[in-house]
């Protein structure tokens, strides 16, 4: 961490940011999962798991298929190549399983 090497010039940045991403995704996924999945699991019981297998629908998607289209929502925002784009873009795509996990 102290050598001048060409990767290590922007670590504590780079490091500092990635915690900050963790943690706000971490926090905001289990928010909404928590509360997304308790709503899902007072739902009658032949709507609950569909709206939940309706979700989990979202992984058969593969995530390299979205970026483009993410990109543009983003840019359209103006948040392209910013951290609250990743951040969001992270809670999307967790945001399913969490409400998978979190139902009672």
């Amino acid at each position: 961490m102290t050598q001048k090497a060409k990767y290590l010039e922007d670590f504590r940045r780079q490091f500092g940011n990635s915690v900050f991403i963790g943690l706000l995704t971490t926090v905001l996924t289990v928010m909404i999962g928590s509360l997304a999945g308790f709503a899902v699991s007072r739902m009658q019981p032949s709507k609950g798991p569909l709206l939940t297998n309706t979700a989990l629908m979202t992984y058969a998607i593969p995530a390299s298929f979205l970026i483009v289209p993410y990109y543009r929502i983003m840019h359209a925002y103006g948040l392209s190549d910013s951290l609250r784009a990743a951040i969001a873009a992270q809670v999307t795509f967790a945001t399913p399983f969490a409400v998978l996990i979190l139902q009672l």
